[in-house]
């Protein structure tokens, strides 16, 4: 029963991480735990994950495969994305999430950059004494 509840709590954590990733930067008060969020996922894809031997380690994916091992499930994939796409009955080749999942990401970093940079030269201005 435990098991059970940790991997429902899993899912829950993922899915907000996911969301939070992909929207977080939508409102103003959430944009500095988003950008957080992003650079924390961005250090884990990029740096941590070829320690791992592969680019996209993700830490909440490795906790949650252990626990559903635990559970007995057997075949899992990669990827969480790939895992929820195959529950929903979607199939596509684990490269193409990869390069989605990317690209997306790579968006959101953008948006998020961009945002940040809009930000900071507001209040650079704002900071100016009056002309």
């Amino acid at each position: 029963m435990l098991l059970a509840a940790l991997d429902v709590f899993c899912h829950a954590v993922h899915l907000f991480v996911i969301l939070f990733n992909l929207l977080g930067w939508v409102y103003p008060l959430t944009r500095r735990a988003h950008r957080v969020v992003v650079t924390l996922t961005a250090f884990f894809w990029l740096v941590i994950g070829p320690l791992y031997g592969a680019l996209g380690y993700c830490p909440l994916t490795d906790w949650h495969w252990q626990v559903k091992a635990a559970r007995g499930e057997e075949v899992l994939p990669a990827s969480y994305i790939d895992y929820l796409l195959r529950m929903v009955g979607l199939h596509a080749a684990p490269l193409s999430i990869d390069i989605a999942v990317g690209a997306v990401f790579f968006g959101v970093c953008c948006v998020t950059l961009a945002l940040w940079w809009r930000e900071q030269r507001a209040k650079s201005s704002a900071a100016l004494p009056p002309v």
